[in-house]
């Protein structure tokens, strides 16, 4: 139904379906080295797409979030991760 690039960080795309439609939007997240205000930009854009998506579409995001999970959150998130992750997990 269309594909709405955002930024070089964004795009959707809508899929007519049944029952619903689908929205997908793809995501490149920052980096740790992109400065706090660069990042919040990022959310911000990222929220005005789905807000604007129509309420009865299917929504999925996905996308690199650039973020690294570690054994250190092994005991908080042991249903998904598993031993071989990193071994510390980034502030993303």
């Amino acid at each position: 139904m269309g594909c709405q690039p955002v930024s070089s960080r964004l795009i959707t795309i809508r899929l007519r379906a049944k029952p619903f439609n689908i929205t997908v939007i793809q995501a490149y997240a920052p980096t740790k080295d992109y400065d706090d205000e660069y990042v919040e930009d990022f959310y911000s854009q990222m929220q005005d797409i789905i807000n604007k998506t129509d309420n009865k579409d299917i929504l999925i995001i996905q996308g690199d979030w650039n973020a690294k999970v570690g054994r250190d959150a092994l005991e908080d998130w042991d249903e998904f991760i598993g031993p071989s992750c990193n071994d510390t997990t980034n502030e993303r």
